[in-house]
């Protein structure tokens, strides 16, 4: 029986108890009327979708009406089956990855929820994709637990502490923090005991088992994970509503940005599938770490380019000193603010105040032997993302030593031609599918889809996106790829168009996740290209109106821009 066929089996009393009154309360009516409303308030409340939930949705389907989205009783059903997807799809931003050294994800929640089985599907989808796992088993008081995690380790090939049972929870993850350092472990998962949100005893050793957390991996844990069960109905809010209390207690300079938003949501969804459909890896594969669809995407570019329009965030470059005004002016008329960077200490000092930085091979000064290493390193400290473009990669010893060691600091976004994401893969040793063609000065001489290995493999090696650019660009997370074809023949004419990408990207990833923000880029240069392009007369005339076509682009502009999703393996 395939995944979806045990899901829709899985899920079968709650489509009966819930669907199907909606459509029978949909067929006793041939008008919309109070009465129809009212039945349907009625449904969704004893669904226990929720007060608030169920106000939001009556409050859009009224508007619907009032709009004419809805005319008949039979447009209903559609009409909420968009908008519970949308709520369903909200605050998603996924995982926060370390920019250097282990990720460690905390796993909170009450007795029975999933805590540990949760963590042993986390532990083989990372694993799926390639990343050392390490377990904690901090849950130290319920019976056989340790033995569990361990079980758990085993079959995802993870490696595995443990001390004795009734011992200090904190002190188990003292020597799984001290060990995934030594290790040079990708993700550590750290199990904790099942604890009411109500109990303040319990809550409080949770604090300590951050403060040594945070003692020996400032800025971690990475993630606080609450692990709700779907069929609690509305005392999971409440059980969210104390993990968000919680994890603003425990970090009080994010002001509870680690609160489980996503899992709030996402976490519903996965373990309603989780206790109807089975526990087998391949559901949280697929579900609850599910590929971002075509329309979620859409609303995250949308989202993207109107965020940068309100918040102007500050995206700092070390560029290439032949683009330096495209560049700038680029990351100026998408709504960002723009800063050029060559000393050392100026590098570290707008790591800090900057959203984000942009850093480009293009032109090799002298001062960039000292500064770029040391501005990369600050970044990757303070876990601030970065875009780097490996222009003229392989010409000259400088740049190829400095791109060498930037593997370690794990670039947020990468952005470069088709030969040069090869070449970057074969410098970082990496699987690359082919050999590059090498680079002519800063031209490809392969085709983007010969880049797709490579780029899927550098985006797995460092957690974010890579963006390979050509006449069909191409964007992967190493979990998804997706394919743009749009922009301009005057494009390739305009001497630092793709490095100005690069420097929007930037602008972007202060305010989307690595994928969303590269796609973000890629998607409004296609908009703005093919724009500029129906009112140029050549290459001079096309560059004034594409930088007007990148100021005029707006969410809806760029969020409608064509591009296709596909899935990748392992």
């Amino acid at each position: 029986m395939g995944f979806f066929d045990r899901l829709k089996k899985g899920l079968t009393r709650t489509r009966e108890s819930f669907t199907e009154k909606i459509e029978k309360a949909i067929i006793g009516y041939a008008d919309i009327d109070d009465d129809l409303l009212d039945e349907l308030e009625e449904i969704l409340i004893m669904a226990d979708v929720g007060v608030t939930t169920t106000e939001k949705l009556m409050a859009d389907v009224r508007k619907g009406i009032k709009k004419k989205e809805i005319k008949t009783p039979e447009d209903l059903k559609p009409f909420l089956e968009a908008r519970i997807t949308e709520i369903l799809l909200e605050g998603g931003a996924g995982i926060r990855m370390a920019a250097n050294g282990p990720t460690v994800i905390l796993v909170i929640g009450v007795n029975g929820a999933g805590k540990t089985t949760t963590i042993g599907k986390l532990s083989a989808f990372y694993h799926y994709y390639g990343k050392s796992v390490m377990m904690a088993a901090a849950d130290t008081f319920r019976a056989a637990a340790i033995e569990q995690l361990e079980v758990w380790a085993q079959r995802s090939e993870a490696e595995f502490i443990r001390h004795e049972e009734g011992s200090d929870p904190a002190a188990v993850v003292y020597d799984a923090v001290k060990a995934a350092k030594a290790r040079n472990i990708d993700i550590l998962l750290v199990d904790t005991a099942g604890r009411l949100q109500t109990k303040s005893n319990l809550m409080a050793e949770l604090e300590k088992i951050n403060r040594v957390i945070q003692r020996e991996i400032p800025g971690a844990p990475h993630e606080t994970l609450l692990v709700l069960d779907a069929t609690t109905g509305q005392n999971a809010v409440s059980q969210d509503q104390g993990g968000a209390q919680y994890a603003h207690q425990m970090d009080r300079r994010r002001r509870g940005r680690r609160r489980p938003a996503s899992l709030r949501r996402r976490g519903f969804l996965e373990s309603a599938v989780r206790r109807r459909a089975g526990s087998g890896n391949k559901i949280i594969r697929r579900f609850c770490m599910k590929k971002t669809t075509k329309e979620a995407l859409r609303r995250e570019i949308r989202e993207a380019v109107r965020l940068a329009r309100e918040k102007n965030p500050l995206a700092p470059s070390i560029t290439n000193t032949v683009t330096i005004n495209l560049v700038a002016n680029a990351q100026l008329a998408v709504g960002g603010s723009a800063a050029m960077v060559y000393l050392a200490d100026e590098g570290e000092a707008m790591a800090s105040v900057g959203g984000a930085m942009y850093i480009n091979m293009g032109t090799m000064l002298p001062v960039y032997a000292e500064t770029l290493p040391r501005t990369a390193k600050a970044l990757a400290e303070q876990g601030k993302p970065w875009v780097i473009d490996p222009v003229g990669i392989g010409i000259g010893g400088l740049r190829t030593s400095l791109l060498l060691g930037f593997r370690s600091d794990k670039p947020t976004i990468i952005r470069g031609n088709a030969s040069e994401i090869i070449a970057l893969a074969e410098l970082w040793e990496l699987e690359s599918g082919k050999k590059s063609g090498g680079v002519r000065g800063v031209d490809s001489t392969d085709s983007v889809e010969a880049a797709r290995t490579a780029a899927i493999s550098l985006a797995r090696l460092t957690g974010g996106a890579v963006a390979v650019s050509g006449p069909t660009d191409l964007v992967t997370d190493g979990k998804s790829v997706a394919l743009a074809a749009g922009g301009s023949k005057f494009l390739p004419m305009i001497t630092g168009a793709g490095c100005s990408l690069g420097g929007v990207a930037a602008v972007y990833a202060c305010v989307a996740t690595p994928f969303v923000a590269a796609l973000t880029a890629t998607a409004i240069y296609n908009f703005a290209g093919a724009k500029a392009e129906s009112r140029a007369e050549g290459p001079a005339s096309f560059q004034t109106a594409f930088l007007d076509a990148l100021y005029q682009a707006t969410p809806e502009d760029v969020g409608a821009q064509p591009f296709t999703t596909e899935t990748v393996g392992k």
